[in-house]
């Protein structure tokens, strides 16, 4: 597994949680406290959770599942910032932090795919020699 710091996912989940600090602190307090709130945690966890993801011992399979929480979570924030827009705070802010959620959400879905083809190649180990190969053939090993 890649170091969290490599992965275009965490750097942008890490740029958009900022952003949406920022944007909080623009927020009337009665948004700030209900909805700001929400949006902050979620906007942090997700990057959370992709350095956990990364941590040692997780495999493939913990990557993905953990990819698809942090899924969730922008659907989430994603929800809240709609509200947020609907209201007479809407901001040209919150329209392109919704834009750049539906693309991390789609970054991470599509490391999910790659991941899913690379785990349904058909992988030898050790190739084997010419005529290892024939004998192998003959065996049925290789039909």
């Amino acid at each position: 597994m890649n170091t969290y710091k490599n992965l275009e996912i965490y750097q942008l989940a890490f740029n958009l949680s900022i952003k949406i600090y920022r944007l909080n602190m623009t927020l009337p307090k009665h948004i700030f406290l209900k909805q700001g709130n929400r949006l902050r945690w979620s906007s942090v966890k997700i990057k959370d959770i992709i350095i956990e993801s990364c941590s040692e011992g997780n495999n493939e399979n913990d990557f993905i599942r953990f990819l698809n929480i942090a899924g969730t979570l922008c659907n989430e924030i994603i929800l809240q910032l709609k509200k947020i827009n609907t209201g007479q705070y809407g901001k040209k802010s919150i329209h392109e932090l919704i834009i750049n959620y539906r693309t991390l959400k789609k970054k991470m879905e599509n490391n999910i795919e790659n991941i899913e083809k690379r785990q349904d190649e058909l992988v030898i180990p050790f190739p084997a020699k010419e005529g290892e190969k024939r004998k192998m053939e003959q065996n049925n090993i290789y039909k």
